[in-house]
């Protein structure tokens, strides 16, 4: 990609476009590329992929220290889904909340679902802990590790050698026993307590 926008700046910036905007009329992606190519000449739009697409992010997400909400669209053709799911794996206990749809830019697209997480995750950290929760099994801090890292329950099965139903089970028994409404909350939780 950034050889061709080095080399062909008009193609190169339509092609951008299409990547971080897919499905949007013809219009809208004539704009954005008209905008890259106002905001920046060849080689410098070049070298700013260089520079994203060749950043190491590994050690500095290890180092964060503080809650971490992952949001990451499952058919991104900007940055592939899998580099969300490594990211949140790469922060002790972050959170990944996949979202549906290809959009990469968070104000375009499913916005209702980004604020609904971003919500959700913020109006944890406002709740107190809750008292009295039964003790997690083994298999249960197992499962809930995975729902942690963005795991389906049917990925977890696979991983984990369950049934889907089990696995849903588990998931809905982490939930009762930890007293939080959703699967992404009983994952925070219980990565705020060091229960995972």
């Amino acid at each position: 990609m950034p050889d061709l926008v080095r080399t062909h700046w008009g193609l190169g910036s339509r092609v951008l476009a299409e990547i971080w905007f897919p499905g949007a009329d013809a219009a809208t992606l004539e704009a954005f590329a008209r905008i890259q190519r106002a905001a920046a000449d060849a080689d410098t739009a070049a070298a700013r992929l260089e520079c994203l697409f060749g950043y190491e992010v590994a050690r500095d997400a290890a180092a964060v220290a503080c809650p971490a909400l992952v949001l990451h669209r499952r058919n991104d053709r900007a940055v592939p889904y899998r580099a969300g799911r490594e990211l949140a794996a790469l922060i002790p206990g972050a959170r990944l909340v996949p979202l549906d749809g290809a959009v990469h830019a968070p104000w375009v697209g499913d916005t209702a679902a980004v604020l609904a997480a971003v919500g959700e995750f913020l109006g944890e950290r406002l709740r107190p802990p809750a008292q009295g929760v039964a003790e997690l099994s083994a298999r249960e801090a197992e499962v809930l590790a995975l729902v942690a890292r963005g795991l389906s329950d049917a990925e977890i099965a696979e991983r984990l050698t369950l049934s889907p139903h089990t696995v849903h089970r588990h998931v809905a028994n982490v939930r009762a026993k930890l007293g939080q409404p959703s699967r992404a909350a009983a994952a925070a939780h219980a990565a705020r307590r060091g229960l995972i």
